[in-house]
């Protein structure tokens, strides 16, 4: 079973797009965060995803930036 659930998600005039991707690693979340924003040319004002969270209780653990940065829940604030 997955330890990890990242939200991949933009915002785009009226069209938006929100999937979600599971790992096991923090760094592979941070790849499928960076494939997913090359793959759909999302621009740093688009990006509006990279929510990290444990899914053993569903709680968001920290937060993935559009430059592929990992800050935990604490930092985020």
């Amino acid at each position: 079973m997955k330890k990890y659930m990242v939200a991949l998600a933009y915002s785009r005039g009226r069209f938006n797009e929100l999937y979600y991707k599971k790992s096991n690693t923090i760094e592979e979340l941070k790849q499928e965060v960076r494939e997913f924003i090359e793959e759909n040319e999302v621009l740093s004002s688009e990006w509006e995803g990279g929510q990290v969270y444990n899914l053993a209780n569903k709680e968001l653990v920290g937060i993935i930036a559009y430059n592929g940065k990992y800050f935990n829940k604490e930092d985020a604030k």
